[in-house]
């Protein structure tokens, strides 16, 4: 089924076919909605933008799929041969004004895909600006776009304006996160994600060795604790994920670490959080920690899947941080191999995908320097 991420919901007809996949991380209520649009959806998601590609009439609550569809995990099922951004443009050119909402969530598709992109082009700018300032604008619409905010808050500000405009938009989209950081109605682990999100927008327009003031990291570490307290123990996992990165963002790196060493105590997969922890040292120049880190996490890991990814994990941090260390590179690549070779399917999907970019660092690290 090509599933790449959890949690995901594939909805599929009576006959098997694929009628939509539906994205983690929305409201309960906005899901419930969602999945019952599926299940009555006389059309799957490829059919529809088909439909709409031909310039053919789709109902409303077609396009509430369309709206809703885990675009980001499609990996050609609907997509096919087309450029995701061209398709994010039609739909949200495509889609009725009366389906605000629909509309504006298409409109950040398109955005998010622009301003998340390695070039974006500078005359799309303030089309995709005006469009931005009027979601904003609007409490219904920020609330339904809240996510796409969270994450790609800073790029947007950073590419999309320039100088007082600039500044203007860091405040509007900060102040809309501080508005749902101070949202009860909204789940704790949503508040602890604009936490993140509200520290990449503060630190968008800084210089990369700043940090945020001592007033913003005091305001933001003691929204985080207050969350922290409303967590039951089945949200522990999901929500220290979220808090190890936020107090990160901040710019607290021991209170960080102390999220993942709490982690580490709580959680009944361990080693998520011990790769975490490698990757919060290797940011920060520790190589010996980082290694250490992630060799106890590919120690602890389990399921055989899961073992092919940690292990090739520690094999690539060795590749780049201990690259003359031929023989631990040498003996973990061939336990690494050993264990996938026992499996009798392991060579497949997430598998498949680390052994292929553990294959082009092996090919790197290998090759012949300039001196031969």
């Amino acid at each position: 089924f090509g599933v790449y991420g959890y949690p995901t919901v594939i909805i599929f007809s009576p006959a098997g076919e694929e009628v939509t996949r539906i994205p983690g991380g929305m409201d309960i209520e906005r899901y419930l909605s969602v999945l019952e649009l599926a299940l009555n959806a006389l059309r799957p998601v490829g059919e529809l933008l088909t439909m709409v590609e031909a310039g053919e009439a789709v109902g409303d609550s077609d396009w509430k799929l369309l709206a809703n569809y885990s675009w980001g995990q499609d990996r050609g099922r609907a997509l096919g041969e087309r450029e995701a951004a061209e398709v994010y443009t039609l739909l949200a050119q495509a889609c009725p004004d009366k389906l605000a909402v629909e509309k504006s969530q298409l409109q950040m598709m398109a955005i998010e895909d622009w301003a998340l992109g390695d070039e974006p082009a500078p005359e799309l700018a303030p089309a995709y600006l005006q469009q931005l300032e009027a979601i904003l604008a609007d409490d219904a619409l920020t609330r339904a776009n809240l996510v796409s905010f969270v994450f790609s808050g800073g790029a947007m500000v950073k590419s999309l304006a320039a100088g007082e405009q600039q500044q203007a938009l860091q405040g509007l989209i900060r102040d809309r996160l501080e508005t749902a950081i101070g949202d009860n109605a909204l789940s704790v682990l949503l508040r602890l994600d604009a936490i993140y999100g509200w520290a990449d927008v503060s630190k968008a327009l800084l210089a990369e060795e700043e940090q945020l003031t001592a007033q913003q990291q005091d305001w933001a570490v003691g929204r985080v604790q207050s969350a922290e307290a409303e967590l039951t123990s089945y949200q522990q996992h999901a929500a220290i994920s979220t808090i190890w990165q936020a107090y990160y963002e901040i710019g607290r790196t021991d209170l960080a670490r102390a999220s993942l060493e709490r982690g580490m105590k709580v959680s009944k997969q361990p080693y998520y959080f011990m790769s975490s922890m490698g990757y919060l040292e290797k940011q920060e120049g520790n190589s010996s920690a980082a290694l250490d880190w992630s060799r106890k996490a590919w120690d602890a890991a389990e399921g055989p899947a899961t073992r092919v990814q940690w292990g090739t994990n520690y094999l690539t941090n060795l590749l780049e941080l201990s690259p003359d260390d031929v023989d631990t590179i040498s003996a973990t690549g061939s336990a690494v191999f050993a264990e996938l070779a026992a499996q009798p399917d392991g060579l497949h999907h997430r598998s498949s995908r680390s052994l292929n970019r553990l294959g082009r660092e092996l090919l790197d690290w290998s090759a012949p320097g300039e001196e031969g």
